[in-house]
């Protein structure tokens, strides 16, 4: 591990030029860094002395506090200061304000989010009456078809399909106030995907995901009074 003292602000500006000369002789499209330190270790002048190498700064924003950057597939770069997101350099908490907030999309066609062509959820349950009491035995099947997070229906926001079943198994007596039950719940041990939410711009847009639980067993014992 190589380790590097700093001992100003120039010194980490320096390096973080070095840094942005090294994305530029790499592919910067799939380039990422992650930084980590206590506060005032030098993180923000870091990214700085890197964007301001990529020509991501200019003068206006030089001293604006940080400004992070990304490159879209299609080679469109996206700037975000403290939540607020621009297609050119800005940061408007410090008043240098967003001068292309985006390009209007057309959504007609799109699917709209969370909802899927198909799903159902269907369940069969059989008796068996015997000479103490009932048995009641239950199975359901669920099953949900894919669907997208968002309106802008991308692949970052995909839900696939999901698809499982429960058994229950239940018994009461005859001449009892009590009752017992059996269950497994996910029959197929599948561990899906089912719901997808993207944090603010202010979070970093992090997407926060529900995958179904895996197989359980259990039981139950009831009783009236």
């Amino acid at each position: 591990m190589l380790k590097l003292n700093l001992k100003n602000e120039s010194s980490t500006l320096l390096l973080g030029a070095a840094i942005g000369n090294t994305i530029n002789s790499l592919n910067p499209k799939v380039f990422e860094i992650h930084l980590n330190g206590n506060l005032g270790a030098g993180k923000t002048t870091l990214v700085r002395g890197t964007l301001q190498y990529l020509g991501a700064l200019d003068a206006a924003t030089n001293n604006a506090g940080l400004l992070t950057g990304a490159v879209a597939d299609n080679g469109q770069v996206v700037y975000k200061s403290a939540g607020y997101v621009c297609l050119a350099p800005a940061a408007p908490l410090q008043g240098v304000a967003c001068t292309n907030d985006g390009v209007a999309q057309d959504v007609s066609g799109n699917r709209v989010p969370a909802q899927q062509d198909l799903s159902y959820n269907i369940a069969i349950t059989k008796t068996f009456l015997t000479g103490n009491g009932a048995v009641d035995i239950r199975l359901s099947r669920k099953y949900r078809g894919q669907s997208y997070a968002d309106i802008w229906n991308n692949e970052r926001s995909d839900i696939p399909e999901s698809k499982n079943g429960d058994l229950l198994v239940s018994y009461r007596p005859n001449d009892g106030d009590w009752y017992v039950n059996g269950f497994v719940k996910n029959l197929d041990d599948s561990r899906d995907l089912i719901y997808l939410r993207a944090g603010s711009n202010f979070q970093g847009g992090n997407l926060y995901g529900s995958i179904t639980e895996p197989r359980t067993f259990g039981l139950m014992f009831g009783t009236k009074f």
